[in-house]
């Protein structure tokens, strides 16, 4: 039998191991602790690289201006338009009537007396001229009843514009062609006395330049003007307080304007490092993000230096006819732009010597390499491999690469 002292030593035996099992425990711990802290890396977040556009930008208020002419009658009275808001003209092209009060009941007088004229007998002596103008009369009245709601309304006017003046001219050879004393020239001479009349209470209104016709006046027509585009300065451009975005404008009694829809300008103000170093003559893609996303050419036609502020006016060619209402509006300058392997600008780590490195993920490890910046706008970067570090598309990445150590051990994404 086991004695005493034999199952007290071993029990003390029992307690002794299990003490240094215990105590090697505790050294593995304090050792995969010392691992963990120095040998591995918790990554937060990764993403993939690929493929897309980087735009230095900078986004400013722009003033727009436009070479304009204002159109307004001798008289006063009401404007009935012979083209549509917005229709594109020729120079000198008729596009509104101003009329007095009398002149409707001179028009609605004159128009009696041919309806008069147009019941007599035809004279018997063959008029060739007549012949013709009824035959025109009767191509413009069927070119009227093959029209429909969809042809803009100028072309519609034309053709009831030509009806009314061949019908005219009819009633004019009749009445000419009759004996003096004559019931029928007797029509003709109060005509001519009506037209007399008529000349005096109403104006026929052309386009003066050939563009776009707005028959809304914003009141900055003679503010925003060519004449004025080298004077520009920050001064005079902050303290006009014009109004931002779309601009109602109001419409005058006989009055209305033509607007080039050629060219026009843009004036915006700048303190960046991009501006301050333009030149004249130097090409910009432009947007303006409240009224499209299109991106249209600017070249810098003035240049103004103040202080920390540079004045640059674009000459544009497109989107004048979009611009119509607006004097004052956001514009996207985009000084450079460039197409590549995309990625987080937080996923660069720049070196105190001006070189750049990315963390590429390859199995449980961050390989640091070193890649080539070639544009980064603060938020998104496109790069190229440099020094033998091949990046390739879709490689896995640290998206920030802040505080990334090389060779660590990846313990999660």
């Amino acid at each position: 039998m086991e004695t005493a002292k034999k199952v007290y030593r071993r029990k003390r035996n029992n307690r002794m191991n299990l003490g240094r099992f215990i105590i090697f425990v505790l050294i593995c711990a304090y050792i995969i602790m010392f691992v963990y802290t120095f040998f591995a890396q918790n990554i937060d977040e990764t993403i993939n690289i690929t493929y897309g556009t980087v735009e230095a930008k900078e986004l400013v208020t722009g003033y727009i201006t436009r070479n304009e002419k204002i159109v307004s009658a001798d008289i006063l009275g009401g404007l009935y338009p012979v083209v549509l808001e917005g229709e594109r003209v020729s120079k000198n092209q008729k596009v509104a009537v101003v009329k007095n009060e009398n002149s409707d009941n001179i028009e609605e007088k004159i128009k009696e007396i041919k309806n008069k004229l147009s019941l007599l007998t035809t004279p018997t002596i063959f008029n060739n001229d007549i012949k013709l103008l009824e035959n025109d009369v009767n191509y413009s009245l069927n070119s009227l009843m093959l029209s429909n709601y969809n042809e803009n309304f100028s072309n519609l006017s034309s053709i009831r514009n030509k009806i009314e003046d061949k019908l005219s001219k009819k009633a004019l050879i009749i009445g000419e062609s009759g004996a003096k004393g004559t019931l029928e020239n007797e029509y003709y001479e109060e005509i001519k006395r009506y037209e007399s009349q008529l000349t005096n209470s109403r104006e026929e209104l052309t386009a003066p330049i050939a563009g776009t016709v707005a028959y809304k006046l914003d009141g900055y027509e003679s503010v925003f003007s060519y004449n004025a585009i080298g004077d520009y300065d920050v001064e005079t451009l902050e303290k006009m307080n014009v109004p931002s975005g779309e601009l109602v404008g109001t419409t005058k009694q006989n009055s209305f304007k033509i607007v080039d829809n050629i060219e026009g300008y843009v004036t915006v103000i700048s303190s960046s490092k991009e501006a301050l170093n333009a030149r004249v003559d130097k090409k910009l893609k432009l947007r303006f993000p409240e009224i499209s996303n299109e991106e249209i050419s600017g070249r810098i036609e003035y240049l103004t230096i103040e202080d920390d502020k540079a004045v640059l006016t674009f000459r544009i060619n497109r989107m004048l006819e979009d611009l119509i209402n607006y004097r004052k509006t956001k514009v996207e300058m985009i000084w450079n732009s460039s197409e590549g392997l995309l990625v987080p600008s937080s996923a660069i780590k720049h070196e105190e010597d001006g070189s750049a490195k990315i963390y590429v993920i390859n199995g449980r490890r961050a390989i640091e390499k070193s890649v080539d910046v070639v544009l980064d706008n603060g938020e998104q970067a496109i790069i190229n491999s440099k020094d033998g570090y091949v990046i390739i598309l879709y490689d896995r990445i640290a998206k920030d690469a802040a505080d990334i150590s090389e060779n660590k051990i990846i313990i999660s994404n």
